[in-house]
């Protein structure tokens, strides 16, 4: 008999305080902000939980008054939080966004931060919950010798303990080693990956995506974006494009996030290959065209009706 999962969905890894500055768009004395929360992580698991899904986000938080808010914003879009431990000697670690048309960006402070030093304990809380989905990203493995080691250990883990998924997410300035065969060795032990064509580029010297299937020929199912141009996915023996929608660009900081949630929940609902990228297009806009890093409920509300199974 099998065991029922207790989630859906389970993202691992590190998340931090979000400030975005709203009318200036640059984070100026006096400047009203956004108050919010930004993990790669955490990012899927609210796009989920906001679409009905029951998630849950295991990671590390400072106990201060930063940590609050981060377990406050992630919880309120109904992500269970009870795994997330506390760190009274690290901070929470923080981001600064810019949506200035001259100046965008963000800066982050997470040296030393609670979530880039959280390891073996967080493997530990994710081998005790039965999932469909794990989720980690190569800004985990990049933070800290913990947060690569906990990666490592979850692409490698028990494959009836869930689905692995894993973007490769790849931050070239948070690597001080080479990222390019440690990211493709996490890769290549994932069920679900995804890249955008221009990391895979950077990463591999990949020009095409074949090229990048014939690095990960193994993987179930490889999803490559290619920006404003589509997504493909490459399953055991067919591939399969998803053109993008035109979008307005107000900042892309957390795009990728929803688009990865939009295929992992079409996966779920049993949605054939191009309606999933299909859903990720659509969540991926929402962001686009926002400062925040995940859609609001409200915007959930206008998606699409997506068939079930």
């Amino acid at each position: 008999m099998v065991e029922p999962v207790e989630f859906e969905f389970i993202g691992v890894g590190e998340t931090m305080a979000l400030f975005t500055p709203v009318q200036s768009r640059t984070l100026s004395p006096k400047s009203e902000c956004l108050s919010d929360a930004a993990g790669a992580e955490s990012n899927v698991a609210r796009c989920l939980a906001l679409l009905g899904l029951p998630t849950a986000w295991i990671g590390a938080v400072g106990e201060d008054i930063l940590g609050t808010l981060v377990l406050d914003a992630v919880s309120n879009d109904g992500v269970d939080v009870s795994l997330v431990s506390r760190d009274s000697s690290r901070p929470t670690g923080a981001i600064f966004k810019s949506t200035s048309s001259s100046n965008r960006g963000v800066q982050y402070l997470r040296d030393k931060s609670a979530g880039s030093h959280f390891g073996s304990e967080a493997f530990t809380r994710a081998l005790k919950i039965r999932t469909s989905v794990l989720h980690v990203s190569g800004v985990t493995a990049a933070i800290s010798e913990t947060g690569l080691e906990l990666v490592q250990e979850l692409v490698r883990r028990d494959r009836n303990l869930g689905t692995v998924s894993f973007d490769v997410n790849f931050r070239p300035s948070l690597w001080k080693v080479d990222a390019a065969p440690i990211l493709l060795e996490i890769a290549r032990q994932a069920d679900v990956v995804f890249v955008g064509q221009d990391e895979a580029l950077s990463l591999w010297g990949t020009k095409t995506p074949d090229d990048v299937r014939r690095l990960l020929p193994s993987v179930q199912s490889l999803v490559i974006k290619d920006g404003a141009v589509a997504a493909r996915t490459y399953t055991e023996d067919q591939v399969f494009v998803a053109p993008a929608p035109r979008r307005d660009v107000v900042e892309a900081v957390g795009a990728g996030d929803a688009f990865a949630a939009g295929w992992i929940m079409g996966t779920l609902l049993g949605l054939d290959a191009v309606r999933k990228m299909e859903l990720g297009h659509a969540l991926a806009g929402i962001v686009l065209a926002s400062p925040l890093d995940v859609p609001t409920p409200v915007d959930v509300l206008h998606l699409p009706r997506w068939d079930k199974r």
